[in-house]
């Protein structure tokens, strides 16, 4: 996802939770560190080495996982 992406939802997020009284589940401060380059990890190597690949690629595994979330109530 890109960062301005990361940070236009921090920031609505934010917003919209103070607004309703709730504590904010993304805050511009987790943004940041959500953003922060050493929490950005590649398959490449573990590929190449033994020839791991994923199972389920990340354009589909998000859209799931954000499926469920949201059928949990949790989002």
């Amino acid at each position: 996802m890109p960062k301005f992406a990361v940070y236009g939802v921090s920031y609505i997020s934010y917003l919209a939770e103070m607004a309703l009284q709730r504590v904010p589940q993304l805050a511009p401060e987790k943004a940041r560190q959500i953003c922060y380059p050493d929490w950005v990890c590649r398959d490449n190597s573990l590929q190449k080495a033994i020839g791991w690949k994923p199972k389920v690629p990340v354009s589909k595994g998000i859209p799931a996982t954000i499926r469920w979330y949201q059928q949990e109530g949790l989002i």
